[in-house]
C-alpha cells in the first residue's frame, strides 16, 4: 500500500491550485483541428531537464519549463536560462491563468452546500480523522466539513505554505511585469475531470490512502523536490509509474487518462496554436513533459524541433 500510494499526492498537488484560477471567456478549449499522425515511438524521451526550446518553420520560437507546484525557495529562485527566455518571448502560457475571480467561480466545485455531507459520506473514524489532517494544515472543522473529497485529497498533497507564493505564480507575476499576453492552456473543468469519472466509493478508497501516508508527507515531498532540482524527468516519470500501481484498475485507468495523457495533448495543441502567433514561454507541471506521451515528444511527432537549454 505505501509504495503505490506514497506519491499519487504529489501529482494532485496540481488540482488544489484551481481554487484560484480561471481561462480567459475567449479562449478556445477544443482539441479538433490538430489530430495527430501517428502515435509516439515506443521509447523513453526527454528524461533530463525542466526548459526546453520550441522550433518549426512559420511558428516563433518558444520555450516550455516544467514547473513544480511549490514555493520552497529552492523552486521559486528560477536560474538565469528560464529568466532569459521569458525575457525572449511576448506571450505567457500556464495550466491555468490565476486570479481572485476564480475564487468565487470555484466555490460550487470546492464545497458541499450540504453542512452533514462530509460526515454521512466518510463515516465518523474517517471523518474525525480527516478533520484532524486537516487541522493540522491550519484548516478550520468549520471549513474542513464542508469540503468535496477531491480538494481535501490535493490540499493534504500539497507542500506545507511558506510564502503562497508557488513558482507558477510567482512566473505569471514576472510575465505580467514584462507586460506579456497570459493565456491558460487548460479548464477548470478539465482539470477536476478525474474526479467527475470517479464515483464517492473511489474517491474515498482515494482519500483514505492518502491519510494513511500522512505522516510521511513531508519526506516524500522532499524526494520530489530533490529529483526536480536535479532536473531529473527519468526519476519523476518513474515515481509518476509507480504512483499508478491501484490494484483498482478502474481507478488506474482514469487516473492515468484524465490526469496524464489527455491534459498532455490539450496542452500541447494549445501551445501550437499560440506559438502560430507570438514567441511563448509555456510553464506546466514537470511530470507532463517526459515520456512517449509527453508535452515534449507530441510537439517533436508533430514536427517541431525540441532543444534542451537548461
Amino acid at each position: 500500500m505505501r509504495a503505490r500510494f506514497r506519491l499519487w499526492h504529489v501529482l494532485l498537488s496540481s488540482l488544489v491550485l484551481t481554487a484560484c484560477a480561471a481561462l480567459p471567456p475567449d479562449f478556445n478549449p477544443g482539441v479538433g483541428e490538430d489530430d495527430w499522425a501517428a502515435p509516439p515511438p515506443l521509447e523513453r524521451t526527454f528524461t533530463r531537464g525542466l526548459l526546453w526550446r520550441i522550433e518549426k518553420v512559420g511558428n516563433k520560437t518558444s520555450y516550455i519549463f516544467g514547473t513544480m507546484h511549490s514555493d520552497d525557495p529552492r523552486v521559486v529562485n528560477v536560474p538565469a536560462p528560464v529568466t532569459d527566455a521569458m525575457a525572449h518571448s511576448k506571450a505567457f502560457a500556464m495550466e491555468l491563468v490565476m486570479d481572485e475571480r476564480a475564487t468565487e467561480a470555484m466555490t460550487k466545485f470546492m464545497y458541499y452546500s450540504e453542512s452533514d455531507r462530509l460526515s454521512t459520506l466518510l463515516g465518523k473514524p474517517l471523518y474525525e480523522r480527516t478533520i484532524a489532517a486537516l487541522a493540522a494544515r491550519g484548516v478550520p472543522e468549520t471549513t474542513a466539513s464542508r469540503m468535496q473529497v477531491w480538494l481535501i485529497i490535493a490540499t493534504l498533497s500539497l507542500p506545507r505554505t511558506r510564502s503562497g507564493d508557488f513558482l507558477d505564480l510567482h512566473l505569471m507575476k514576472a510575465a505580467q511585469q514584462q507586460k506579456m499576453s497570459i493565456s491558460g492552456l487548460e479548464t477548470i473543468a478539465e482539470q477536476l475531470r478525474p474526479f467527475q469519472e470517479l464515483d464517492n466509493a473511489q474517491q474515498v478508497i482515494l482519500l483514505s490512502s492518502v491519510l494513511e501516508q500522512n505522516a510521511d508527507m513531508d519526506s516524500v515531498l522532499e524526494t520530489a523536490h530533490d529529483l526536480y532540482i536535479k532536473r531529473d524527468l527519468a526519476g519523476l516519470m518513474r515515481l509518476n509509474n509507480e504512483i499508478f500501481d491501484f490494484s483498482d484498475p478502474l481507478i488506474k485507468e482514469t487516473l492515468m487518462r484524465y490526469l496524464i495523457s489527455d491534459r498532455n495533448l490539450q496542452m500541447a495543441v494549445r501551445f501550437m496554436r499560440l506559438m502560430r502567433n507570438e514567441n511563448t514561454f509555456a510553464a506546466i507541471g514537470a511530470m507532463h513533459l517526459p515520456g512517449n506521451e509527453g508535452v515534449l515528444n507530441l510537439l517533436k511527432q508533430r514536427g517541431y524541433q525540441v532543444t534542451l537549454v537548461y
